[in-house]
Formats: C-alpha cells, structure tokens, sequence
C-alpha cells in the first residue's frame, strides 16, 4: 500500500526530499532515450555559454566543450538573438525596467563572449581586439573609455599588441579629438573594398571525414582545422562587417601562416578568381574572409 506524504514526520524533509527525487527519477526513466538526450545537449549548452560570458579562456572551452571556437561564437550569437526575441516581449508587455536592462547586457554578453566589465570595450569593435585582450584589460582596471583614452600608450602595449592598442586609443577618445592617424581602420563597408565576390555556405555536415562547405554552389570538403579558421573569419565578417581578426586570436599557439595557407589551399580552387585572395592579409598582422557579408551563411 502507498504510503501519503503526512505519513512522514514534518521534521523529515531531507527524507522527502529523497522521495521527490526518487519519484522524479522513476518518471524520467519512464521517458525516451532521445528525450535525455536532447536534455543533456541543452545542458551542456547552457554550461557552455555561462563560461562563455564568464570570460573563460577560449583554448579552455575548445577543450572542455570539444568546439572550436567558431562553433561556440555562433552558439552564443543564436541565443543573444533568442534573448533579444525575449527583450521585444518583455517590452510589450510592460517588464521592470531593471529586467529589461538585464536582457540587454546579456544578449551583448553572449555576442561577444565577455564580462559585464567588458562590455564597453567590446561595443568599440575595435579590429583584433577579442575577447582574450579585453579580459587582460578589464583586469587590470582598464575596462571604460575614459579609462582606455586617459592611459598612455606605452602601458596598453604591454597588455596587448601596439597596433591594436593605438586602434583601442582612437576608437575611445572623444570625437572631436579623434584624428586621421588614429581613426579605427577597416571603416568602410562597400562591397568593392572585398577582393572577391563569392558565396560561402558552412553547413556543419560531415563529408567523407571532413567539413562540407558550399562555395558558389559546389560542394567541398576541408579539413577540422580549416573549419575552425573559417568559421572564426566568418562570425567576425558577421559580427561588425569588416571581419578582420589579428593573428593573436585567430590562432592560439599554432603557425597562423600554416592555417592560412592550409584552407587557402583547400578552397582556391573553387572560387571565382582560383587565386586563394578570398582569405585577405592587411599587410600588419590581421587576416579575413574577403567576401560581402551577405555573401557567407552558415547552418
């Protein structure tokens, strides 16, 4: 015979606690092996992504989550337009403005993979600076623009590398004092400042052992590594329309000259122009996928 919940003393809820996992587990058990499947992947998502816009180290994550670091920036990129759908919702129907205020940190926080401190730095989308050079800057206190604008140069370089730094400084002083030399480059967005007009789908199926991508309609396959620069040239095309991603985060203790070469290799022949220019060098350090944004999907 069943036993009632007021069967067991009131001073016994460690016991009821049991028995309500108990009786959670005997219904979970009861439910499809897809369904815990399709639980756990949620999960591992939902853990994924709090270390994302925890600021954990990106070599870390790859690591621990077995993705490469393009695949998570579009994870976090899908959920901060999910939770931008949610911010529409809560605005319609009159939310705390306080909530609101959160939704919004949060979807920026999972674009761009940083701290709340780093959110300002982040918002500047200053070419090369990623998220492992604002975590090293909000460390140590340098996470505002006045912070950045009021700092010489010659202590920002120590965190990060020059080019970069003098971007930083440019991006963050006031307007009017922001001069030619010290403007932020890659400003324009005109189709013809790409050197090539292709079409890159990345579909994330398997081909053969390797990665299909689609380039002008026919299908090619390239190699885990290949797939992961690509990617990482994708989401910042996607990101702020320029795409240009320093040597520092594109590869992390690997020959970036290699990669390059690698997935230019893999490609060039399936271009329009088969002279591999698709992947563009600015001369100083930064590589990206030289193609329109609209021009590049992935599934």
């Amino acid at each position: 015979m069943r036993k009632s919940w007021s069967h067991y003393p009131r001073n016994s809820s460690h016991v009821l606690s049991l028995l309500l996992v108990l009786r959670i587990s005997n219904r979970l058990s009861m439910v499809s092996p897809e369904f815990h499947k399709n639980k756990a992947r949620s999960l591992k998502l939902a853990i994924l992504l709090d270390r994302w816009i925890s600021g954990k180290d990106t070599p870390s994550l790859e690591r621990d989550f077995r993705s490469y670091y393009g695949t998570i920036a579009t994870a976090g990129e899908a959920m901060s337009w999910i939770i931008d759908a949610a911010l529409l919702v809560a605005e319609s129907i009159g939310c705390p403005k306080q909530m609101q205020a959160r939704l919004v940190s949060l979807s920026e926080r999972l674009l761009y993979g940083v701290e709340e401190k780093g959110l300002e730095l982040a918002r500047l989308r200053v070419s090369g600076l990623g998220r492992a050079g604002i975590k090293k800057l909000v460390k140590e206190g340098f996470d505002s623009k006045k912070a950045i604008w009021e700092t010489p140069l010659s202590v920002l370089v120590r965190l990060i590398p020059e080019k970069i730094a003098v971007r930083l400084k440019g991006a963050a002083g006031p307007d009017e004092e922001v001069g030619a030399k010290e403007a932020p480059e890659h400003t324009t967005t005109s189709h013809s400042t790409f050197a090539c007009q292709d079409r890159i789908e990345i579909t994330g199926n398997p081909i053969h052992g390797r990665n299909l991508i689609m380039i002008n309609g026919s299908p090619l396959g390239i190699t885990n590594r290949s797939l992961q620069v690509l990617l990482e040239l994708a989401v910042a095309l996607k990101q702020d329309g320029q795409g240009w991603v320093d040597k520092v985060d594109l590869a992390k203790n690997l020959s970036v000259s290699q990669l390059i070469s690698r997935l230019r290799s893999e490609i060039r022949n399936h271009t329009l122009a088969n002279d591999g220019k698709i992947i563009e060098n600015d001369g100083s350090g930064s590589y990206r996928l030289s193609v329109p944004p609209l021009a590049q999907t992935w599934l």
